[in-house]
């Protein structure tokens, strides 16, 4: 199965509290499951690598 998880935080990227832990240890077990994941995150410019990542749309109503 394909998977588009979207989230706010994931462990390792973006962590406030305990959904980022819950989300990446949610992602990791659909992995070993052999689930096809990807991830969604928002554009936080504080995530390591952001420049980097491709925008793939932009939605109305602008940022924080």
């Amino acid at each position: 199965m394909r998977i588009l998880f979207a989230t706010t935080e994931f462990e390792g990227l973006v962590k406030v509290g305990g959904l980022a832990d819950f989300s990446a240890g949610l992602g990791h077990a659909l992995a070993r499951a052999g689930e096809q994941l990807r991830v969604l995150l928002p554009y936080f410019g504080s995530v390591q690598g952001a420049g980097e990542a491709p925008v793939i749309a932009e939605l109305p109503g602008g940022g924080c």
